[in-house]
């Protein structure tokens, strides 16, 4: 299923062709598509160390595992080299909605593709009747959520390890927006 979303700019045209539903084959893209941009976007804000524990806190086996569920929905967008992503978003829409993941590769940021992946997870929530979005925004992004009409509700901590060490703990940034 092809997501419907306005035409690329022509400045995109050459990198990107179209935005779809995830499936569990693209798990192994959506984990590599993460864990660059984390690395590229991060590494000004984060530690090593709490970049390495981020990037192992969800492996292809997770990713093919909500892609194959009913809890979460996946927005990817297919690049124009056939087998890569551009990038991708994903909504956990149980209990409170809220955008679980928004990625785009390195190669391809600043080009509108995470404005459109947004915009295209909150037209999907929409379909579903669902009249907000939440997002734990990470310091890098908080700019972008703001500037697209998110209001912050808080700062808070989140642990990315398993054992409550202080290294990995990194601040996130609480927003929502109606829809």
């Amino acid at each position: 299923m092809t997501i419907d979303v306005r035409e690329p700019a022509e400045s995109q045209e050459s990198t990107l062709r179209r935005f779809r539903k995830g499936s569990p084959p693209d798990a192994d893209a959506l984990c590599e598509v993460r864990e660059l941009a984390l690395r590229a976007t991060g590494v000004r804000t984060y530690t090593p160390r709490q970049l390495d524990a981020w990037v192992r806190s969800r492996d292809p086996a997770s990713f093919a595992s909500a892609l194959s569920g009913d809890d979460e929905i996946f927005i990817v967008a297919e690049d124009a080299d056939p087998g890569r992503l551009s990038g991708f978003a994903s909504v956990i829409i149980r209990g409170r909605p809220h955008l679980w993941s928004l990625y785009v590769h390195p190669s391809r940021q600043g080009r509108g593709i995470g404005r459109r992946l947004l915009g295209a997870a909150e037209a999907e929530c929409r379909a579903l009747r669902l009249n907000q979005l939440n997002v734990a925004a990470v310091l890098t992004a908080a700019t972008f959520y703001e500037a697209v009409g998110y209001r912050l509700v808080c700062e808070f901590y989140a642990d990315l390890s398993s054992g409550g060490s202080e290294a990995t703990l990194i601040t996130l940034k609480h927003y929502f927006k109606r829809l």
